[in-house]
């Protein structure tokens, strides 16, 4: 027996973002800089996890590290 779906289904779509998840038991510290200026810190990623979740977003968790950036609209 053969199956094809003529369109995607929800459930087959690839994630396109990571999540904490992703990173549990591959890195205890998560190290992070700003580009636009001299910001840098390191994150506890089981605290990060108590935090947001293993499902929380790391794209969403970035755009908050980032809103408070001075620099965050300059063009380098």
């Amino acid at each position: 027996m053969h199956c094809t779906l003529d369109r995607p289904q929800p459930w087959l779509r690839a994630r396109t973002y990571l999540v904490f998840g992703d990173i549990e038991g591959k890195l205890d510290m998560l190290r992070v800089e700003c580009t636009k200026c001299d910001r840098k810190g390191r994150y506890n990623v089981a605290r990060l996890i108590e935090k947001h979740g293993r499902k929380g977003n790391l794209m969403v968790w970035r755009e908050m590290l980032d809103a408070d950036c001075p620099r965050r609209d300059a063009d380098s």
